[in-house]
Order: C-alpha cells, then sequence, then structure tokens
C-alpha cells in the first residue's frame, strides 16, 4: 500500500498569509501509528544546553523539556514515547499512538504550554514537523539518527 503524499497550502484570509500546514489534509493523527516529531526553538535559539565533546549538556531549560517528555507517557493511555533527543534548539521524538483518545497535535500542544509555563516563557516556534513512520525500515532509520544526532550536531541542519 503507497503512503498517503504530504500535501502543503498556503491560506489567504484578507489578504494576509496565514501559517502554511504540513499536515495531511483529511488523515486521523490520533490513528494507531508511529510518529517522528520535530520541535523546534523560536528562530532555532541555542536555549536547552550546549553540545561539548560529542554530549549534550542540558541547563535548567533542557532539564525541564527532559522532564515533561518523561511524562508525556504517563499522562496519556495509549502513548509511549520510543526514543527522543533534546539538542540546544530542537527536541525530536518517536511517538507511539495506541488506542489513543489524543491526536498528535493535541500532545505536542499540550507539552509546548506545559514547558513554556514552567520555564516562564514560549521557547518553541509556532508549529512542529511530522511524519507518519510507514514501516520498520524507516523506523530504524530515524532511530539512527535520533541516537546519532549529537554526534553529528556540526552538520545538523537546525545547527546554527
Amino acid at each position: 500500500m503507497l503512503a498517503p503524499t504530504l500535501m502543503c497550502y498556503n491560506t489567504l484570509v484578507r489578504n494576509e498569509r496565514i501559517r502554511k500546514t504540513n499536515r495531511l489534509q483529511n488523515f486521523d493523527y490520533a490513528s494507531d501509528r508511529l510518529y517522528f516529531i520535530t520541535i523546534c526553538t523560536h528562530l532555532k535559539h541555542e536555549l536547552f544546553g550546549r553540545i561539548k565533546d560529542g554530549e549534550m549538556f542540558l541547563n535548567s531549560d533542557g532539564k525541564i523539556i527532559h522532564y515533561a517528555l518523561e511524562q508525556i507517557a504517563m499522562l496519556y493511555d495509549g502513548i509511549s514515547i520510543l526514543s527522543k533527543i533534546i539538542m540546544p534548539n530542537h527536541v525530536h521524538m518517536i511517538i507511539k499512538l495506541q488506542n489513543s483518545t489524543k491526536s498528535v497535535s493535541h500532545i505536542i500542544s499540550q507539552f509546548k504550554g506545559a514547558t513554556s509555563k514552567k520555564i516562564g516563557f514560549s521557547p518553541w516556534q509556532k508549529n512542529f514537523h511530522d511524519r507518519i513512520i510507514r514501516d520498520e525500515k524507516e523506523y530504524k532509520t530515524i532511530k539512527h539518527y535520533i541516537a546519532n544526532n549529537i554526534k553529528n550536531w556540526a552538520e545538523d541542519m537546525f545547527y546554527v
């Protein structure tokens, strides 16, 4: 079976550009799937710590992010985080939804809201990136990417 294609579109309201959506139209983002999520900081500011000698050192805000990621599976039935990494200016995770009543957007919205409240301001960009993981090979590739993200930081697309 072929995977659904990603449809991006812009909406114009009163001649003002509205954010481009990267969500699949007519796809149920609460369906039992694996999702690769990337959430970036506003303007890609390095707010969560630093990488030195191939190791990520979380600052106090990074530790808040780490704690909140750990809480996701405890707060929501049918949701688990299979892999994650906190980088200086973004977070990657693989979320597994199984018999969940919550959507990916709801989970990420709550995560961003809770961490923003705890930090005292919103460190996040307005949206997040997602990819529906389609098969075992793709899952292993993404998991490997996450595991090696710190080591490959200087070549990372989010490195500024």
